[in-house]
Order: C-alpha cells, then structure tokens, then sequence
C-alpha cells in the first residue's frame, strides 16, 4: 500500500513543531492509504443495500428490474455470486454508478408463487475496506399463468393422438363409472361449462370413509392397461368443494384378482374451480407386492378419502390421463444407463476424473477421486452407487494426501451432448459434509466458466435442513443464475431430476415440476449464452468444500444411488 504513496511524501523535509500539525499529517497520510475520509476521520461504518423493484404492489406477470441501492461506492467488490435468488433466474449484474446496480429477474412461468432476493452478510465492501455487517432481501409475489377466461374439466387434450392412454368421459365415449362403500356417482354437466360432460361423485354422511367408485369399460371395468416403468405420474381434472381435500387413486391387477395394487393421494389447492391433480406412483401410499412391471388395468378414485363427511360433499372429474408423457412427445431416447450389469459401471459410457487428485480439487473439497474402484463406484441391484469413505486413499501415487475417497464419473472422450431432455433419478445422501451434484460441463473444462455448467442437481451438505433442498444452476463467463427448491424426502427416496435444453433457454426440474428457468438473450454475447455447444455429463460425490460444509469427525461413508440416466433428443 505504502508504495503508492503521493509524491507529496517522498523526500520531502517536515519539521514537526505541534500536535496539530502531527494529527494533520496522519490524517492525510491514512486518507492517502484509503483509511479516511475527506475530513481526515477515519471511516469505520460498514455499508448497506436496500433492494426495491418495479412491479409495485400487483404481482408480477413477467420479467422485472431489481435494484441494489448502496449507502456508499462499493468499488467493483459487489457480485453476482453475492446475491442469493429463490423462485426466479436472475441475468447478468449491470453496474448503473458507483452506489447502484440492477438485476433482470425472471420468475418461472406458467406458475404463482414468491421470489426471493437477498444478499447475505460480508458480501460487498466500501473503498475504505469495510465489508457489510447487515444482510438485506426483498420478496416479491409473481403470477405468470396464462389468463384464462372460462375453465372446464375438459382441456382438450384427451382428443390428440399423443394421449391414447387418456379416459375422457365425453358422452360418445364408453366409459362406466360404478360407486362403492355408499358413494353416489353419475355423469353430469360440468359445473363450470354445461357443454362438456363429468363424472359427479356426492359423498354423504354415513358413507364408507374409502367410498369410492370405479372408471372402465362397461363389459369389464378395466382401462388400457398402465405399466409404470416409463411413466409414473397420473393426473385427474378435480372441481372439488374446497381446497385440502385429500383423493386417492389405486390402480390394480384384475388378472390378480386384485391383489397387485397401488395407491397414491393428492390433495387440492382450489375451492370451487377446476384444476389438474397429479398422482406419483414412484411414491405410492400403498401396495402389494408393488413393482413397475406389473400391468394395472383397473382404476378407482377415492373423494374425501379416509374421512367421514358431516354433510353431502360434492366433486366432479374429468379426464384422467393413463400416461403423463406429453412432456416427451417428440424427444426420442439417445442415450441412456439403466444400471443393470453388476460391478463396475460401463467403461463404454463412463469414465473416471482423477486429474486434480495430487494437486487438491477445486471449491476446498476434501476427497479423493477413485479410478474404476468398487469401493466408491459399484452396479448392483439395479442401481449405481457413487460411495464417499473416510479412508486413505489406494496407493497408486496420485494423492494429495486426501483422507476421504469417492467417485467422480464421466462421459467425456464417450459421449457429448448439445441440446436435450435429460433425466437422472437418484437418492441422495443424508450425511453431512456430502456435497453429491449431477451436472454437465463445457470443454474445454480448462478454461471454466468461458464454455458454461449447466447443473441439473447439486446439494449442500451444512445442516439436515440443507438435505431437504437441492438447486439447479448455470454458470458462464457473464454470471451465474439459478434457483433452489424444497425436496423433503430427497435423502430417503429416489426423484427424478430433470433438464430441458434447447437453443432458445434452458429449465431444470424435479418429478415433472420445473423451478429454475434461463433464457437465451440471443444478444450475441457468447458470455451470455455459451450454451450452443457440446458439454459432457458428470456424476460425483464430492466431500466438504464450498457447498459440502464442515465433515463431521465421525463420518464413516455415504452415497448418492442413481436408478438410471437417460438422454433424450430432437
């Protein structure tokens, strides 16, 4: 610092002969240093933000301006990595003065739900050092459905082609509809369009609390039959009475007499208007002898279930969709790994990176990375396993010394990949101090961001809250953008984690539901939009470091199990 000193101190003769005229030099020499302010004091006051925006008191319909106003000139110390956005994507930071900078934000679409920005603690600094003490954050509350100006139990979309395995209860259908346990079910007008036909299913007090009713074919009250293992999601159109209704669905074998079931539940959000439940059978409620093989060919739907109700209660469905694979109409399977040769995974598709083992990995993570070991990356029972051990690491001199050891697999020189559906269904660890992330990368990965990362999954390992959340994010040379989202079970069972990439934005998701959203600014800055070009997929299970946390002393071993991964294209 002191060799930057003015010219005005450099072999310059000062006699002292005061007090003031010492506090006078020191002044302007801690000035000189950037210590102090114009009046010689020295400035100790850490700096603040304040963040408004400008979609006023209304929610937001679209994209919106975010605006960090600063107490003082924080110098170039304020970044996008600063900056911590939920429920939106954010693009790049700009700069508008010395004391303000904006920020595009972008909820998801086709959804409403809160926003979040916040900026956290030691983040940003004043031209005098001071790094900021008080955190800062803005919610926001967005709408960004499409506006609908009548809405009926029937969308339509029952009548296409890529639907075949949709009931629809049209009056020149077959369908039959027979009540058990006391329900009373009959076809009626839709509540909300008298054109369209529904089923009607009035519960009353004194009813079975499983009343129900079965849907079919007349003849044998059976449905196209329903095999899970492509597709595990149901959906039924409800107009319930009123939100927090719980329905459930069971599907059954009838050749099994129906001792092959399964059930899953759902509850409404809406009182009084239509809306489209979905039924995850990856997550059943219940079932014999249950496995994605078996054909189900009978369904039944349970309103008000497991309850009695003190009076006549009221629903109305309307198409209830066999297979929810509309989201893959017109993707076609590219590439894939069920997992299903046990031992090593397939050297065809993957590979080990061992390059940063002697030198340390980035982010202060604290594994080691195993080539083509079983200990850390093993095929069995059907699924992957990617393992973290406390251990020292085999002794093929590539350590750094690590202490811990793990996998990290790629398909770099096997497979690369531009544009794309991508699923990958994993568990993912409970330990602490794990830090499992399932992601695509640019090359050459040498020159990082310059070439993108998409991540379609990475968890932090600080806290067990922490293991309840995962997040998708993007980084490139012009910023980062991304959003988290809340997975309760993420540790205890499997999800899918999903990416859509196209050359016009990029959507990360779980279980069909998508929380992380970029679009291509098509400004032809490459910084912006790196993502035109091949990247390759990587699976790994790394240990402490940035979003790992600390390792607990007692840490033994951990995974990340991955069902399958598969690619889909255009």
């Amino acid at each position: 610092m002191h060799a930057s000193l003015p010219k005005l101190f450099i072999n310059l003769p000062i006699k002292i002969r005061s007090t003031t005229a010492v506090a006078s030099l020191a002044a302007l020499l801690l000035a000189a240093c950037g210590g102090g302010g114009p009046d010689g004091k020295v400035d100790t006051v850490a700096p603040t933000v304040a963040i408004s925006h400008n979609a006023g008191s209304t929610p937001a319909t679209g994209p919106l301006t975010v605006t960090f106003t600063f107490s003082e000139d924080v110098g170039s110390s304020f970044t996008a990595e600063g900056i911590l956005t939920t429920g939106a994507t954010a693009a790049p930071l700009v700069k508008v003065d010395a004391t303000r900078y904006t920020l595009l934000l972008t909820p998801m679409s086709n959804t409403k739900g809160a926003a979040t920005v916040g900026v956290t603690g030691n983040r940003f600094k004043d031209l005098a050092n001071n790094w900021n003490t008080a955190a800062a954050s803005l919610q926001l509350n967005y709408d960004t459905t499409p506006v609908v100006t009548a809405t009926s139990g029937n969308t339509g979309t029952c009548l296409t082609t890529s639907t075949l395995n949709c009931l629809d209860l049209e009056p020149n259908t077959t369908t039959s509809i027979v009540p058990f346990g006391g329900l009373t079910a009959t076809f009626a007008a839709d509540p909300a369009n008298a054109a369209n036909r529904v089923a009607q299913l009035v519960k009353r007090p004194g009813n079975q609390v499983w009343a129900g009713a079965t849907l079919g074919e007349p003849s044998m009250l059976t449905v196209s039959p329903v095999k899970m293992g492509a597709s595990k999601v149901l959906t039924l159109r409800v107009y319930a009475p009123a939100a927090g209704e719980t329905l459930m669905l069971k599907l059954e074998n009838k050749a099994s007499n129906n001792t092959l079931f399964v059930t899953a539940e759902a509850k409404t959000t809406k009182a009084g208007a239509w809306e489209t439940l979905s039924f995850d059978f990856d997550n059943p409620t219940e079932g014999t002898n249950y496995n994605f093989d078996t054909t189900y060919d009978m369904v039944s739907v349970f309103p008000h279930y497991g309850q009695a109700v003190a009076s006549t209660t009221t629903f109305y469905i309307d198409e209830l969709k066999l297979k929810s694979e509309e989201r893959l109409t017109g993707w076609n399977l590219v590439w894939s790994d069920e997992f299903v040769v046990d031992g090593l995974p397939d050297s065809s598709k993957w590979g080990y990176d061992t390059a940063r083992n002697k030198l340390w990995w980035f982010n202060g993570e604290q594994q080691y990375y195993s080539n083509a070991r079983t200990q850390n990356s093993v095929v069995s029972g059907g699924t992957l396993k990617i393992i973290a051990r406390k251990e020292t690491p085999p002794a093929v001199g590539d350590s750094g010394g690590q202490q811990y050891t793990s996998a990290r697999l790629i398909t770099r020189d096997k497979q690369l990949f531009t544009y794309g559906y991508f699923e990958v269904r994993a568990k993912l660890p409970c330990g602490l101090g794990t830090w499992p992330a399932i992601w695509l990368l640019g090359t050459p990965e040498s020159q990082w961001p310059k070439y993108g990362e998409i991540d379609i999954m990475e968890q932090k390992g600080y806290s067990a809250a922490d293991k309840k959340v995962v997040s998708g994010y993007l980084h490139h040379a012009g910023g980062s953008v991304g959003a988290e989202t809340t997975v309760a079970d993420a540790c205890t069972r499997f999800h899918n984690y999903q990416l859509t990439w196209t050359a016009d934005k990029i959507v990360i998701g779980v279980d069909n539901r998508n929380y992380s959203e970029y679009v291509n600014p098509k400004d032809g800055n490459f910084d912006n939009w790196p993502y035109s070009g091949p990247q390759f997929l990587i699976l790994n299970l790394a240990m402490g470091g940035n979003l790992g946390g600390p390792i607990p002393a007692g840490f033994v071993s951990d995974q990340m199990e991955v069902d399958y991964v598969r690619v889909y294209q255009k």
